[in-house]
């Protein structure tokens, strides 16, 4: 229950704790967001990649090898992973920032007699004080982008092989 001093301070604190948990399920829901749109790209980059398989060996498919085809494509799935990996990252940097900010303000209102919602309760682990999805926002880009390396590499590598004969 909340104490009766300072009656006006409480009420700011409410008001702030309720814009402050606003802004951090925002921060929270556009990092998924963002991951949803890395999984759908890369997805649609995987099918678009399996037409390399189908270009025939004369080239009449398209103008170009299956490697280079798929050397364009994996430099398209790096330059997502990049650019949507890097954004997820500042993603998640801010999001714990609008938490801590929510935690704050959940410590004043517990000196007026509140309770902990958003931060860990005394006890609690240190492997619940952050979220494991945090470590699975910030990893899923990088395991994207090393595949999207890795299949890069092969190809030149390919290519490579069949221009010197190796």
């Amino acid at each position: 229950m909340i104490k009766e001093d300072n009656h006006e301070e409480t009420k700011i604190l409410i008001e702030q704790y309720k814009t402050a948990v606003e802004l951090y399920v925002h921060e929270d829901n556009l990092n998924w967001t963002k991951l949803n749109h890395l999984f759908y790209i890369n997805g649609g980059l995987w099918a678009v990649m399996g037409l390399g398989f189908k270009i025939d060996d004369d080239n009449t498919f398209m103008l170009c090898t299956p490697q280079l085809f798929m050397g364009m494509v994996s430099l398209t799935g790096i330059i997502v992973s990049l650019a949507l990996g890097t954004a997820l990252w500042l993603g998640t940097i801010y999001m714990q920032n609008r938490k801590l900010r929510v935690v704050d303000i959940e410590k004043a209102l517990i000196r007026h007699g509140g309770k902990c919602i958003v931060s860990p309760s005394p006890g609690v682990t240190s492997f619940l004080r952050k979220s494991p999805t945090l470590l699975m926002l910030r990893l899923v880009p990088i395991v994207l982008l090393t595949i999207w390396v890795i299949i890069l590499i092969v190809n030149i590598t390919i290519m490579v092989k069949s221009v010197y004969g190796a």
